[in-house]
């Protein structure tokens, strides 16, 4: 048993070492020609043999007292066929169909996913029926919902119409014009693809998935672990898998136990549940003595990108004014309170590190952020962004007549973008992804400039437009490159057409990378997949390499400002990345 000094990493790695130890049911099985044969395919398609053993697991989770569970494989070993095995092979009974209510499967999973459900469902199922419910024009007549085999949904629309669900109880005349149509179902499955989305129990997501009525309840998703005991209880929350659904009793026997250290009574019930509730194979796992997938290899290099002389002056200023903005925290015992302002701090020197003019370009440069002033973010009214000390400095970047503003990572693109032409004779398609959608920005002109056709995809897409878009890189031999936001494009999408990755700015999570590198290596994926992480030495950039290798935990956070207060990381981790010895 572990004594109370554990810590939040120590946790981590507990639930990490839970999910990687088992949990992937048999890696010795006899399967026969008939068991990769699937009725209600197309008739030319079999079953990989991990996929074999999901589809009978799944039927004896469903058929039996468990109704459901948590399909956890690693990116690529194709979830969605094993799901879609499941909904083909397991019908609804005519007694569920003969109610009143009784409908399909719900399928709800981020918006971006919806088109993605839909063509598979064509392209391996083509006799289901099947409906997409977004957008503002979706029925509001359950009638509908309820005739169809699979209806596909988003989180978003799910939230509002358990919104307006709960306002139609009331009975208002204003409410019963409300769209609600997916709980007015009886669905004989739900499942949450990308089910992290869910994480938060306190969320209206969560609320509202969890409110459903479902016969059975399916959870598909690639990375089973975060960084908190209290993600897992919304899944089972959902998956009304007692007795840890219930919060107080998660708290008791699980949250508590590993928040006083004693980690080996806290996972004692999760090893309990989750051996019944979860199957999750990893791409190295092995059946038979053999790879349940033959990947084509995967190289990954750490590019080092140098600085001109004017982006090493405009770097080495910004970084000088940070340490000195540092010292003055620590001098004044501030740390504490200053923990926003440092996090702005670390967005000025990543910003500086991808281009200079970034700083410049509007303070919401990132996908997905909640929009609020970086002022906001400083918690002492002394403690200004740097973005206000460095107007007064002239970013001047490296231009030349031929090229637009560069910088030293887009001029690695370019020389990288160079060689791959030269070494597939231009067949090969390479995937740029971006934090900073501003980052996109800046490299878009410089590949018109080098005559390389692209496109782009980010959240600021309607559906219909980020549609097309794939269309185009996976259907236009000439589309050599796609622009990606990591926020909108890291998740869920098969981009196998592409086996060259440009990583532009370091994440602060590994897992977060290696969702976006599962979205090229893959099944179906026929190239070695060559990743390129572009880093600039001696910088802030470096460090967060080193730091990210010790404490996953921090890097979480660090993105994530509702998950600092919760999570209550060291102070001496984060002022490592000023070069700020422990002086907290």
């Amino acid at each position: 048993m572990l004594k109370r000094s554990s810590t939040e990493a120590e946790v981590v790695k507990a639930l990490q070492d839970l999910a990687h130890e088992g949990f992937s049911n048999s890696s010795t099985l006899d399967i026969i020609a008939e068991d990769s044969v699937v009725p209600g395919f197309k008739p030319d398609f079999r079953l990989l043999s991990h996929q074999v053993v999901a589809r009978y697991w799944m039927k004896h989770n469903e058929t039996g007292f468990v109704k459901g569970g948590i399909l956890a494989d690693d990116m690529g070993l194709g979830k969605t066929i094993q799901m879609l095995v499941r909904i083909v092979e397991g019908t609804p009974s005519k007694t569920h169909l003969q109610t009143s209510s009784g409908g399909g499967t719900l399928i709800i999973c981020p918006v971006d996913l919806i088109p993605q459900w839909k063509a598979e469902i064509t392209k391996f199922a083509p006799t289901l029926k099947t409906v997409c419910h977004h957008g503002q024009s979706r029925t509001t007549d359950f009638e509908q919902l309820r005739k169809a085999d699979v209806v596909i949904t988003s989180f978003a629309t799910t939230a509002s119409e358990y919104t307006n669900h709960v306002k139609r109880s009331r009975q208002t005349v204003q409410a019963r014009k409300c769209k609600s149509a997916v709980f007015e179902v009886n669905w004989w499955r739900i499942v949450l693809d990308e089910a992290h989305n869910i994480k938060n129990h306190a969320s209206k997501s969560a609320d509202a998935c969890c409110a459903l009525d479902a016969s059975s309840r399916w959870c598909l998703m690639g990375t089973p672990v975060q960084n908190s005991l209290d993600d897992l209880y919304s899944l089972l929350k959902f998956l009304r898998k007692g007795p840890l659904n219930e919060w107080s009793t998660f708290q008791e026997r699980v949250s508590r136990p590993a928040e006083a250290g004693d980690l080996d009574t806290a996972m004692k019930p999760l090893h309990a549940v989750l051996r019944t509730v979860m199957l999750r194979r990893r791409l190295d796992h092995r059946m038979n003595d053999q790879p349940i997938v033959q990947l084509p290899d995967r190289r990954m290099q750490v590019v080092k990108c140098q600085f001109d002389a004017m982006e090493q002056k405009f770097y080495s200023a910004l970084e000088l004014h940070v340490e000195s903005e540092i010292d003055s925290i620590v001098q004044r015992a501030i740390v504490q309170k200053s923990f926003m302002s440092m996090l702005t701090f670390l967005l000025r020197l990543r910003q500086a590190c991808d281009h200079p003019h970034l700083m410049f370009m509007g303070v919401d440069t990132s996908e997905g952020s909640s929009g609020e002033s970086v002022d906001s973010l400083s918690d002492d009214g002394s403690i200004a962004d740097p973005l206000h000390h460095m107007k007064s400095l002239d970013p001047t970047v490296h231009s030349t007549p031929d090229m637009p503003v560069s910088s030293a990572k887009i001029r690695e693109i370019v020389r990288i973008l160079h060689d791959i032409k030269e070494r597939s004779s231009g067949l090969d398609k390479t995937i740029i992804f971006c934090y900073f959608t501003g980052m996109m920005d800046l490299i878009e002109p410089v590949l018109r400039q080098q005559h390389v056709k692209y496109m782009r995809y980010d959240g600021s897409m309607s559906t219909e437009e980020r549609v097309k878009q794939l269309a185009k890189l996976n259907n236009d031999p000439s589309v050599v490159c796609a622009l990606i936001s990591i926020k909108a494009g890291g998740t869920g999408l098969n981009l196998t057409s592409c086996n060259n990755i440009i990583l532009v700015d370091l994440w602060w999570n590994p897992s977060v990378e290696e969702q976006a590198f599962g979205r090229v290596h893959r099944i179906g994926q026929k190239k070695t997949v060559n990743i390129y992480k572009l880093t600039i030495p001696c910088t802030i950039e470096e460090r967060i390499l080193e730091l990210q290798q010790t404490k996953q935990t921090l890097s979480k956070a660090a993105l994530d400002k509702e998950q600092i207060a919760k999570m209550k990381l060291g102070l001496d981790d984060l002022m490592r990345l000023f070069r700020v010895r422990s002086r907290v």
